[in-house]
């Protein structure tokens, strides 16, 4: 079965991240030839690196508005395919972005 993408999924689901994943929608990322890559030497400056949070999650969008929402990191294909968010939605698996 499908999954739409839901703008009200519980913010918790970042809790279900596996560790080696934990925080990396919060690093610098580039697309290159249909591919997007993740460049792990440069992680927000409000990013946590040993726990993988956001410092300033509750007021993100205020003191950093480069911070992208939910909805724009699905709409550029942010989110890393393991992640809770997206993993069973066929449509964010599927898609080519090019």
């Amino acid at each position: 079965m499908e999954t739409e993408y839901n703008l009200e999924i519980d913010r918790n689901l970042c809790n279900e991240c596996p560790p080696k994943l934990k925080g990396i929608c919060c690093y610098s990322m580039l697309y290159l030839n249909g591919s997007l890559f993740t460049l792990t030497n440069h992680p927000c400056k409000y990013l946590n690196i040993k726990t993988g949070r956001c410092n300033i999650y509750n007021k993100k969008r205020e003191i950093n508005p480069n911070c992208l929402t939910l909805e724009e990191m699905y709409i550029n294909g942010s989110f890393p395919k393991e992640c809770s968010y997206v993993k069973n939605d066929i449509k964010y698996q599927t898609r080519n972005l090019f």
